[in-house]
């Protein structure tokens, strides 16, 4: 190891733990009687370890940092730990505790492989559509396997047999394409130049764009990994700036506008693992059922973590597998979902819920019978909807199944059955998100 390579290591040591967790590491490894640091000043600290011989150094910054990290996203490592070929009981890791005790038995290299796994695999699922994944290997040349891929584990299976700068490539040209596919639909010489001039105040950068493309070029070519992270949030914000000023792009003499609801690209259909293991492609309607049968869903999706706008969904905790298909598609669609998966685990559970509704511009709220209460006890559902009045919110009711509304709710929520509602269950699902989306457009303007 390089000494530049040691001084990261020590800096991220640094910036990541403090003195008492270094300890920790250090007697865990029966270290401590040579390398004790007893000392108030990380200066001192960095000073012992810097006589520390390189797998030594390796694998605190294991235990240091990437652990850690990878503690932290739990909720996304499930699939990350198969593909993998770690075996480990899905209840064993269920808390952090019990995770990073099974990280720590891992060796070094097994866990720097997974540490890729927050460094760079979560930023592309969390910002790319399989789309972009597939156009950012064929623009690289990295492979043209991703063609054929049908599902995000397709991805994630391909992905972690990458070489690390190759993985640093592919995750700097997905965040552009990703930024520039925003920028789009503003094309035009005065939004280019607008674009050009933000860019450049906010990286302080010397370029010209000549045309969208080569700013992906430059964008690339210009920005690290770090900062194509920063970036990526301001987009839609920079975005607006061009539409407020320049309005948006006329169609062409003789084209009409289409408005697009993206419906129409929607496979209603969800990959699933039956309980031997094998994959299989469901349709959405059988989702719940199957969930009962101990099937387990393959592409979790997850809350919104953002600070766009966002819509909060309200739903009963026994309808999860009714809800899933229909978060997962909304999700396909771009909107920004919030919903109970997104509650860290150290925080107050119904204070954070309130938060969330308070935050949100949206609710959506789902009914079975299993929403409503008892006349002593109310349902999670009941509790927001509480919220929702208190705070008025606006909402939209989404009937999953047959549900008489309470003569309560009334005049405790101002909901009655006859408050305007989508019966889903009357709908085909074309239908339905039809009128869903229909419904949240009409939402917006109020």
């Amino acid at each position: 190891m390089d000494q530049q390579r040691r001084e990261e290591l020590l800096g991220d040591i640094h910036n990541f733990s403090t003195l008492g967790s270094l300890n920790t590491i250090l007697e865990r490894h029966g270290w401590s009687s040579k390398y004790k640091i007893d000392g108030k000043l990380w200066i001192r600290a960095k000073s012992y370890m810097r006589d520390f011989p390189d797998t030594q150094i390796e694998r605190v910054h294991a235990e240091a940092v990437m652990i850690p990290r990878m503690v932290d996203a739990l909720d996304r490592m499930e699939d990350y730990l198969t593909i993998f070929g770690l075996r480990y009981r899905a209840k064993d890791i269920r808390t952090p505790e019990n995770f990073e005790e099974f990280l720590l038995k891992q060796d070094t290299e097994k866990i720097k492989d997974l540490y890729k796994v927050i460094e760079f695999l979560i930023p592309i699922e969390k910002t790319a559509s399989i789309s972009i994944v597939r156009s950012s290997a064929d623009r690289l040349q990295i492979s043209s396997e991703p063609k054929n891929f049908k599902s995000w584990l397709d991805i994630k299976r391909w992905l972690v047999e990458l070489d690390l700068q190759t993985l640093k490539n592919l995750t700097k040209d997905v965040f552009t394409s990703r930024i520039l596919d925003d920028s789009e639909p503003w094309e035009g010489d005065k939004r280019l130049k607008t674009f050009e001039i933000l860019i450049n105040n906010l990286f302080n950068l010397k370029t010209s764009f000549s045309t969208w493309e080569e700013s992906q070029k430059i964008i690339y070519e210009n920005l690290s990994i770090e900062e194509l992270y920063s970036l990526e949030p301001l987009v839609s914000t920079l975005i607006n700036i061009i539409e407020v000023r320049f309005g948006t792009v006329e169609p062409a003499k003789g084209e009409e506008k289409k408005a697009i609801s993206g419906v129409e690209q929607l496979e209603f259909s969800t990959l699933m693992k039956r309980p031997d293991g094998v994959e299989v492609e469901v349709s959405d309607d059988e989702v719940a059922a199957k969930l009962e049968s101990g099937w387990r869903i393959f592409e979790p999706v997850r809350a919104y973590k953002g600070d766009d706008k966002f819509i909060f969904l309200s739903y009963p905790s026994l309808d999860k597998g009714k809800v899933y298909p229909i978060i997962k598609n909304l999700n396909k669609l771009h909107l920004n979902l919030w919903f109970d998966e997104g509650i860290p685990m150290s925080v107050d559970y119904r204070d954070y819920i309130d938060q969330k509704i308070e935050k949100s511009w949206l609710v959506l709220i789902f009914l079975t019978p299993n929403a409503l209460g008892t006349k002593t006890e109310e349902t999670g559902v009941e509790k927001e909807l509480f919220h929702v009045s208190e705070n008025h919110k606006k909402y939209i009711l989404i009937h999953l199944e047959i549900t008489e509304i309470p003569s309560k709710w009334n005049w405790k929520y101002n909901i009655s059955r006859y408050t305007q509602a989508i019966l889903k269950y009357k709908m085909d699902n074309e239908e339905f998100y039809t009128e869903l989306l229909e419904n949240i457009a009409a939402k917006e303007k109020e």
